[in-house]
């Protein structure tokens, strides 16, 4: 099927600084929360943050009402001493639509002082994520600025229409990566370290694989 309406929702991802000793007790969801009901249109919104503890945040500024579509209002990373960022894991976006429909695109822009590599980041203040849809595994690094080198694969990231109160379902993974080194920017005492966000294109319909 072409599209037939397009919807645009950014997603916030975060980091936590987390160290063993320092924080014993630390848990991670199964899944980012909470989550809020996306009508369509344009400029819906989750941070994407690195944080010392867990957030991200989710604005929902679309006007579009024939589409729905459920997303994690929050993703959250956590990296230790030595580098190494864990991700949340699996997640799902959920479509309560009648009628199918697909990721088309992800546009990933930086925070302020911040860069998403394309592959295991090296210098101070530089971190590589990825993110699983389907059997593809894509670098968040590649995907940076409205003009990018990244694709998805056509038939990996459709989500199937709803069946009466039951979403149709796309799982995602937000695995882990690296990060270069602490810098002036990702600091391991900071409350939050904001990394920048994730814009995803949902169109109708679904696509074929090759």
């Amino acid at each position: 099927m072409t599209s037939i309406k397009n919807k645009w929702i950014v997603l916030a991802f975060a980091i936590v600084c987390a160290f063993a000793l320092m924080v014993p007790g630390l848990a991670f969801a199964d899944n980012p929360s909470p989550s809020v009901t996306t009508d369509g249109g344009n400029g819906t919104t989750t941070q994407l943050n690195l944080v010392t503890d867990t957030s991200i945040d989710v604005t929902n500024n679309s006007s579009e009402t024939n589409m729905k579509v459920l997303v994690p209002v929050a993703v959250n990373y956590v990296v230790n001493g030595s580098g190494s960022i864990q991700g949340p894991g699996a997640t799902s976006l959920k479509n309560y639509s009648i009628f199918p429909v697909h990721v088309s695109d992800l546009t990933v822009t930086a925070g302020s002082g911040v860069t998403i590599d394309s592959s295991t980041a090296t210098q101070a203040d530089h971190v590589y994520l990825t993110l699983t849809g389907g059997t593809q595994t894509v670098s968040l690094g590649n995907f940076v600025g409205s003009t990018h080198a990244g694709t998805l694969t056509n038939g990996q990231w459709n989500i199937p229409a709803a069946s009466g109160n039951t979403a149709g379902v796309l799982e995602v993974t937000f695995g882990g990566g690296n990060l270069g080194a602490f810098g002036t920017v990702i600091t391991p005492l900071a409350e939050t370290n904001n990394l920048g966000t994730v814009g995803w294109t949902v169109a109708a319909g679904t696509l074929s694989g090759n």
